[in-house]
């Protein structure tokens, strides 16, 4: 293998569309990189300013018989054809080299694409490898705040030497006027202090989450101290918290509202405001209601904070709705954002308490959608379709039971990723089939043109034309 002249790739002067000068130098040219001269000649540039031969005519020898012999013509010969074979040896050299680093550079290039390949599948299968990593973690934590549900932890409460841990807590829990019975189980966890005013934390195992929730509600209106439960006039205070991961508590330290350092600053009505609201850590609702709301009084720097929670998951009022040859309620996206438009929001403008817009924005958001929801009927064609066998109708309900369960846990990694591969397969074995139904179809109308187009109509979902039939009478 040579190299072109012009663009320096390598070429087979077999396999490529090449051509060759003539002249003494014998370069080679894809045919696409030369000259319309180079074309009509066969020579290069360089040998048209050189005015070389061909290497048959620069090898010819003049000899004058009158003045060699025939020694001196061999001595001759045999010196040319010594020059001839050093440089046709030089020449197998180069081009075996020429060769060689051709085959590497091809064998570089396979490389290069064998690892690109290999590249792009370890990038999908470590993006892969991180979401089920990530959906792993939330059930993770999901597992440890449900295994810690039922648990509180009791901070700051004496410590003896024979204390009966169990019996303090439920005399804890006489004081804040709370079932006694409640207790599963109460201990002493960590390790000792060197402080010995500050003991252990006590971890309070309950029997149900309900008689966790009435501890932290007991704790709200009462404040507590070791001379309320033991009555040696100690002050110091206890404190009731709940049993949080250890994801949570690090969060929850990280969301400490500072005492008296600025964290933030302002610029309200041409003075300078400060505040040092940064964090807020907020407990979740308690109430049956599907969402809670709250202002705090606190300012950051130039307004009120104002939060929303809203229940993510599925209510009772969603299993009430019938989906199969039924109808559903849906909301129209067109027609909100013409009410959205429509509406003058300007007289929202001169409402200064946040709670008050806060109510006005729900109510106006709840009229709109509201408005903007329509019925529209549901139909099953599942088992209409004639190439869905009952094999791939028990695939479908496969499919859809999946579904339902990733619904359940949608931030479940895992568990999406399982129904999209197998909706997927689904998705292609239905198509298999369809395509195989109508070109067994076709077949049968053994050339019937209107048949076909009959067909065809049907499966694109054309309504096949009405005539008005006329009928003639004959007087």
């Amino acid at each position: 293998m040579v190299q072109c002249k012009k663009c320096k790739l390598f070429v087979s002067v077999s396999k490529d569309d090449t051509v060759k000068c003539k002249g003494g130098c014998e370069v080679i040219f894809h045919r696409k990189c030369s000259n319309k001269q180079f074309l009509q000649n066969q020579y290069c540039d360089d040998c048209q300013k050189t005015k070389t031969l061909s290497p048959v005519e620069d090898s010819r020898i003049t000899i004058n018989p009158s003045e060699a012999s025939g020694e001196k013509v061999l001595v001759e010969v045999n010196k040319k054809l010594e020059v001839l074979y050093k440089l046709e040896k030089k020449i197998e050299d180069m081009t075996n080299t020429v060769e060689f680093y051709a085959e590497m550079y091809q064998t570089l290039l396979q490389y290069k694409e064998d690892s690109q390949k290999k590249i792009k599948a370890l990038e999908e299968k470590n993006i892969y490898l991180n979401k089920c990593n990530k959906a792993l973690e939330e059930r993770v934590q999901e597992l440890e705040m449900r295994e810690k549900e039922k648990n509180i932890e009791i901070h700051g409460l004496e410590m003896r030497s024979d204390e009966s841990t169990v019996a303090v807590v439920q005399e804890l829990a006489k004081k804040l006027d709370l079932n006694p019975n409640d207790i599963e189980d109460a201990r002493r966890v960590g390790q000792d202090k060197l402080d010995v005013t500050k003991p252990k934390t006590i971890l309070v195992t309950l029997r149900s989450k309900t008689a966790r929730n009435k501890w932290m509600a007991a704790k709200k209106g009462n404040m507590i101290t070791n001379n309320k439960v033991y009555g040696n006039g100690n002050d110091k205070r206890v404190f009731i918290n709940e049993d949080l991961p250890k994801y949570k508590r690090q969060l929850l330290w990280t969301c400490v509202i500072p005492s008296a350092e600025a964290t933030r600053e302002a610029i309200v009505d041409g003075r300078s405001e400060t505040s040092c609201l940064d964090h807020v850590w907020v407990r979740e609702g308690r109430g049956k209601s599907d969402s809670s709301s709250f202002v705090l009084e606190s300012r950051i720097s130039d307004h009120h904070v104002v939060g929303l929670a809203l229940d993510l998951r599925a209510s009772n009022k969603d299993k009430n709705i019938k989906t199969c040859g039924s109808v559903r309620n849906v909301i129209s996206d067109k027609s909100v954002k013409q009410k959205l438009d429509e509406y003058d929001w300007s007289q929202l403008l001169v409402i200064k308490c946040p709670l008050v817009l806060f109510q006005k924005l729900c109510v106006v958001f709840d009229q709109i959608y509201k408005d903007s929801t329509m019925t529209i009927n549901i139909r099953d064609k599942r088992k209409k379709q004639p190439w869905i066998d009952v094999h791939l109708y028990s695939l479908i309900m496969r499919k859809d039971h999946l579904f339902r369960i990733w619904k359940a846990e949608p931030k479940n990694m895992c568990k999406r990723l399982e129904y999209t591969k197998f909706r997927n397969k689904l998705t292609k074995l239905l198509n298999d089939a369809k395509n195989k139904y109508r070109q067994t179809e076709i077949k049968k109308c053994n050339g019937d043109f209107r048949k076909i187009w009959e067909n065809i109509n049907q499966w694109l979902g054309r309504n096949k034309k009405k005539y008005r039939v006329l009928n003639m009478y004959v007087m």
